[in-house]
């Protein structure tokens, strides 16, 4: 259905193919996950009354997918060419936005940006932030600045599905988790020595299986199996996981430089 090129960790680029059946795996994620309980917890709800804005490009996974799956559940999406920051909290404010979908640069100009109105920003219930890890003291500063507005962290990637780990809601003390397992995902945590699962709070790398997973890279066999371990995807991302399986990212087993969304190999 789609080739998405990413990077990776060899610092080539790689074609990585999503089926027809993926697609609509991640449209089925969504709408599955909305206000459902997980536990104790709490997912987000959106309906055809919210109006969605995102920052990511839409040759992007995380753009193109996500506008996908959010169309199924009839939200009002804001679609622009390009992210211009003078523009950007006109555009919230202008359009009643109540969700948006941001990278942690841009969560940054929030917390930066001098003279912000709370006000004017009145209707934004979410931030959706992801793309990269997220530090706790900048979504402190963002909270600060909008105390009506719930910041929730997620994580995916292109080849296992952009929705893989999710904050639930208003949890002011898992400020720097990702969240937890979203329906139809499988993860472990594995130790860099061994492949042997690490115990609670034990840094690993992060493994997956999805219903959202890629058919592989594109004429890339090597590539592809080398991604996986008895079906298996190794993401190259370390992590841990708490007492409450809220999965926490840590940094990447061989470092990437990100360069206004793009990943540059740090060699």
């Amino acid at each position: 259905a789609i080739i998405f090129f990413s990077s990776g960790t060899t610092g080539l680029p790689k074609g990585i193919r999503l089926s027809h059946r993926t697609l609509i795996a991640n449209v089925e994620l969504v709408r599955k996950t909305q206000g459902i309980k997980c536990g104790k917890y709490e997912m987000v709800s959106l309906s055809g009354t919210d109006v969605v804005y995102g920052v990511l490009p839409y040759f992007h996974a995380g753009g193109l997918l996500t506008v996908l799956s959010l169309l199924g559940l009839g939200v009002q999406i804001i679609i622009n060419r390009k992210f211009d920051a003078e523009q950007f909290l006109g555009t919230l404010s202008n359009y009643q936005v109540t969700t948006a979908l941001l990278v942690p640069p841009v969560l940054k100009f929030l917390a930066d940006t001098p003279g912000l109105n709370p006000e004017a920003l009145h209707s934004l219930k979410y931030i959706f932030v992801g793309s990269a890890h997220v530090n706790e003291s900048l979504v402190e500063m963002v909270k600060y600045r909008l105390p009506k507005t719930n910041i929730i962290q997620l994580y995916g990637t292109t080849e296992a599905g952009v929705f893989v780990f999710m904050q639930p809601l208003f949890l002011e003390e898992k400020i720097g988790s990702c969240g937890i397992l979203l329906p139809n995902v499988e993860c472990k945590i594995v130790k860099l020595s061994s492949n042997d699962e690490c115990e609670e709070k034990e840094i690993g790398e992060i493994w997956l299986k999805t219903s959202t997973m890629m058919q592989g890279y594109l004429e890339r066999t090597t590539d592809t199996n080398d991604a996986f371990i008895d079906g298996w995807y190794r993401t190259g991302d370390l992590g841990y996981y708490d007492f409450d399986q809220f999965i926490y990212i840590t940094g990447r087993i061989k470092e990437m430089i990100k360069v206004r969304g793009w990943q540059v190999d740090d060699n």
